[in-house]
């Protein structure tokens, strides 16, 4: 909701994004939190709690304020409330942007570490200078730490890279939200086929996730590991398809269409996300490279309809099922 909102703001919408915020304001939960996913009058549905999803609101507030969007809208208090929660919590995140494990995620402190200078900025013009300090030195602190928490030094997914961040760390052992595997950095996939391996190493598992610390400005897009852990993402996630180049969300994912074309219950398998090729051109864009090639595909990849699926078809055509490469296979149609 708040990528749509921003994106509509971008578009000269700013009273749409308004609304979004106000409705965002009206589900806050009382901790500064917001509930995992919840019904239409903000009642919570599943249980998790993301860290990334409490700092989005946070981000969507500070761009309104920058783009003198807010009108009367008091959105300070929001902001605090909010921002009290990623204290509280962070670096440790329930679940990550998949919504599946626990523990460090970059794209998650990405967010986080925006929504946080994003505060600092506000609350400095609030005059609430001893807050911003506060704020600032706990952005810093997750920053200084981000190699120490989510990267490998012994990667076995690129012959001649070693160093790389993974998709997620879980956390240690007496952490928040440790698991009876706690120690060993093993991450489970409960969505892959029955019989088949469904425990790896964290270090075995990458996905583009660690490109929000490009987008949100954490990291350059020539930081020496940036570009090395785009390597080796690329290497077992791109797909070339009929419309263009598309990336699975991580690699062993069990979550979509099987390989015959029947459907996903509760095993399955990856395939490549739309918006994956969405982010991979901000990151150009940050390297100062082309994007009209991506934007074209991304384009593509939309239905006739004019709406882009979560998922999309990425083996042989398989007519009888009506799975075609690159079009929208068993999922969420629009994903947004």
């Amino acid at each position: 909701m708040v990528q749509t909102a921003t994106a509509l703001l971008a578009c000269g919408r700013a009273e749409t994004a308004r609304r979004a915020l106000v409705y965002l304001a009206s589900t806050q939960l009382p901790d500064g939190g917001f509930a995992q996913n919840f019904w239409i009058d903000g009642t919570p549905y599943w249980g998790g709690r993301q860290l990334d999803e409490v700092a989005f609101p946070i981000i969507l507030a500070w761009r309104l304020w920058k783009a003198n969007g807010l009108g009367e809208l008091e959105i300070f208090p929001f902001m605090e409330q909010a921002v009290g929660f990623l204290v509280r919590n962070a670096p440790i995140t329930q679940q990550e942007r998949w919504e599946e494990d626990a523990g460090y995620s970059p794209s998650t402190l990405a967010a986080v570490i925006g929504a946080l200078i994003c505060t600092v900025e506000a609350a400095r013009a609030k005059d609430s200078a001893e807050l911003a300090d506060y704020l600032e030195e706990c952005a810093d602190w997750i920053e200084g730490h981000l190699e120490d928490w989510k990267v490998t030094d012994d990667g076995v997914l690129h012959p001649e890279i070693k160093r790389h961040y993974m998709r997620i760390r879980p956390p240690e052992c007496g952490a928040a939200y440790a698991h009876d595997r706690c120690g060993k950095e093993v991450i489970r996939q409960s969505n892959r086929l029955p019989g088949t391996q469904y425990e790896f190493e964290a270090r075995e598992i990458v996905d583009c996730g660690f490109l929000e610390l490009v987008r949100y400005g954490v990291r350059r897009a020539d930081d020496p590991l940036i570009v090395d852990t785009l390597k080796v993402a690329d290497g077992v996630l791109k797909r070339d398809l009929p419309q263009g180049p598309g990336w699975l969300r991580y690699n062993w994912d069990g979550y979509d269409q099987r390989a015959d074309g029947l459907g996903y219950e509760r095993w399955g398998q990856g395939r490549v996300w739309p918006l994956l090729t969405g982010e991979r051109a901000h990151y150009e864009l940050a390297a100062r490279n082309g994007v009209i090639p991506l934007i074209e595909t991304f384009e593509k990849f939309a239905t006739g309809g004019q709406l882009l699926p979560e998922q999309v078809w990425d083996e042989a055509d398989i007519p009888e099922r009506s799975m075609q490469g690159g079009q929208p296979a068993g999922s969420a149609v629009p994903l947004v």
